[in-house]
């Protein structure tokens, strides 16, 4: 059975206000994260693509692929977010 907090984060994925980016964003620390999840985890492209259009913000394409990999297992710990991501699956 579920919890009532489940149940209340669960009904506030259906809000208006409350989307997915809004959601996610809250989650990344800084520029370079919001960077590696619109570049590699939303729009596909390759480590390689990134770190050539942002020079200035990283130092080589290992430090996008850490920064990828620390994101995927943050978001995989918060159960929040987890439980945001199943109620719109339910939409």
């Amino acid at each position: 059975m579920p919890l009532q907090e489940d149940m209340i984060i669960i009904s506030d994925a259906y809000t208006n206000s409350d989307t997915l980016w809004t959601r996610l964003a809250a989650l990344l620390h800084n520029e370079q994260e919001g960077l590696v999840v619109c570049y590699l985890l939303l729009e596909g492209h390759k480590p390689r693509h990134l770190f050539e259009d942002y020079l200035h913000l990283f130092q080589n394409v290992s430090e996008i692929n850490t920064i990828r990999e620390r994101i995927k297992l943050r978001l995989r710990r918060n159960l929040e977010f987890h439980h945001f991501l199943c109620a719109l699956s339910e939409q």
